[in-house]
């Protein structure tokens, strides 16, 4: 019982950990695409 209900809470708990891994790949690549022009105008 406890075994069936650890791997189904594992298996929940890597979908949102994908989903926050998407989440904050998104994000930095938007932070980066606008950082980049900064970083070359102040080099």
């Amino acid at each position: 019982m406890g075994t069936s209900a650890s791997t189904r809470h594992r298996a929940r708990r890597g979908g949102v950990a994908s989903v926050m891994l998407l989440a904050v790949l998104t994000l930095a690549a938007r932070i980066f695409t606008l950082a980049l022009p900064r970083l070359s105008t102040i080099r």
